[in-house]
């Protein structure tokens, strides 16, 4: 009775592994790593129009920052001056 036992035991081991890597194709496929890396390529087209979109978009970001600025210390200046802030360029200031 033992024996059979032992047997059912060695099956079970056997579908551990292939359950655990049938999850962990489904993990990484939920994840949206499942693809394989066929190897590295450079297309230097895309890589000067995705450097310049990003180089834009940082550019306008410290535009904006700036701008934000601007407008906050003209605002803290005007209460300086006792100009009573309205709620929201109070919020703004915050």
């Amino acid at each position: 009775m033992g024996e059979s036992l032992d047997a059912d035991a060695d099956a079970d081991d056997g579908d551990i592994p292939s359950v655990l890597s049938d999850q962990l194709v489904d993990f990484k496929r939920r994840l949206g790593i499942d693809y394989y890396l066929q190897g590295l390529t450079f297309d230097a087209e895309e890589i000067w129009i995705k450097t310049k979109d990003g180089v834009a978009f940082y550019v306008k970001g410290v535009q904006l920052f700036n701008e934000d600025i601007f407008f906050c210390s003209c605002l803290v200046g005007k209460s300086l001056q006792g100009y009573t802030l309205k709620p929201q360029e109070v919020a703004t200031l915050r």
